[in-house]
């Protein structure tokens, strides 16, 4: 008994001091907001969701689309006046009315001067000039990711100026053409399929990588300009020319298969593959070119055909020239190096011009 009156006895202590130790219940100010405001949510700039016509963004940057934007009159649906703005479509379309070509009707329009701009994530069709355009050559820097632009009138994108770069989008079926870009430009990893002109035209120092471009009305890809380099595309089934380009450009680990012409070029033409031509030669390199292991097969004219003073090595033509006499797995120009070259079944395997050096190191079986 007399143990158990000790332990409560602690026990009523332990408690009254705990009471004396206890502040206030009573709280010292409102309590804090625990949910983040819209602003932090997102903080970009929604385009309005009507009226549906022309949205002029005059101020840098991030703005996103909250829905389709369908346009039922004549018109552009964006028009950017201003440096360092990005645009998120977020998967929606953005699209026209036209059937025929328009001067006025182009899906985001980019005004003269401007740059820093990025156009991602969405859809770009039906308008009546091109799906992206920019006003002129003194815009620079403009990136469009991850962008469809299908069934315009006129380009699917068109960028004037310099430091332009599209990646991963898919241009078809634009009736006057895919993708023009400035000089310095970069495309890489598109699609560009079914236009009604040229796929991808690019100027000076830039690079086309990684594409596919092929059932285009005219040629798969067009590089005008010195210094391009033209590198593991494929090129198929085009009009007219699978590649062609300047006569200062690389063009290496193409595939090109059953165009009209392969790919006419010149600088360092290395490690491609051309098939199937369906009017004339495999490969054209101009004077002064370096032809390294490239494969041509099943051209209806020539093979090769190798301008002046060029370095043709390592290179195979089989099965070409059916269209009849005067037709070769190489034909060759004056003062040419022609070394370690395997050509066979052609309609006449080689064919070389006054001044070439020729060791014995090919073999036409």
């Amino acid at each position: 008994m007399k143990s158990t009156s000790v332990i409560s006895i602690i026990v009523c202590l332990f408690l009254i001091s705990n009471l004396c130790l206890a502040g206030s219940l009573q709280p010292s100010a409102p309590p804090a907001p625990t949910m983040k405001t819209l602003d932090q949510v997102e903080p970009r700039i929604p385009i309005a969701l009507s009226p549906p016509n022309t949205y002029t963004i005059t101020s840098p940057g991030s703005y996103y689309l909250q829905t389709n934007r369908i346009l039922l009159s004549d018109s552009s649906a964006i028009i950017i006046d201003s440096n360092d703005v990005t645009i998120d479509l977020m998967g929606y379309t953005v699209r026209g009315n036209a059937t025929t070509f328009h001067i006025i009707g182009t899906g985001i329009y980019i005004n003269s001067g401007h740059k820093n701009i990025e156009i991602r994530n969405g859809t770009i069709s039906n308008f009546g000039t091109s799906g992206i355009v920019t006003g002129d050559a003194s815009c620079s820097n403009i990136r469009i990711i991850n962008v469809t632009c299908m069934s315009n009138v006129g380009l699917g994108i068109k960028l004037w100026g310099k430091c332009n770069r599209i990646e991963n989008c898919l241009i078809e079926n634009n009736t006057q053409g895919g993708i023009e870009a400035g000089e310095n430009a970069v495309i890489r990893n598109c699609i560009v399929r079914e236009n009604g002109g040229t796929g991808i035209t690019v100027f000076s120092y830039s690079t086309v990588s990684g594409c596919s471009s092929y059932d285009n009305n005219v040629t798969g890809i067009f590089a005008s300009g010195a210094g391009c380099l033209i590198a593991d595309n494929t090129c198929h089934e085009n009009n007219i020319f699978g590649i062609i380009a300047n006569s200062t450009a690389t063009i290496t680990g193409n595939n090109c298969r059953n165009s009209s012409c392969g790919i006419e070029a010149g600088g360092l033409i290395k490690n491609n593959l051309v098939s199937g031509c369906t009017t004339s030669f495999g490969i054209h390199a101009y004077s002064g070119s370096a032809v390294i292991n490239n494969t041509v097969q099943s051209c209806l004219g020539n093979g090769f055909k190798i301008d002046s003073s060029c370095s043709v090595i390592g290179n195979t033509a089989y099965n070409n020239g059916s269209a009849g006499p005067n037709c070769y797995g190489f034909e060759i120009a004056e003062n040419c190096l022609v070394d370690q070259n395997l050509s066979y079944g052609n309609h006449t395997n080689m064919n070389t011009l006054v001044n070439c050096t020729v060791p014995s190191g090919n073999h036409m079986p």
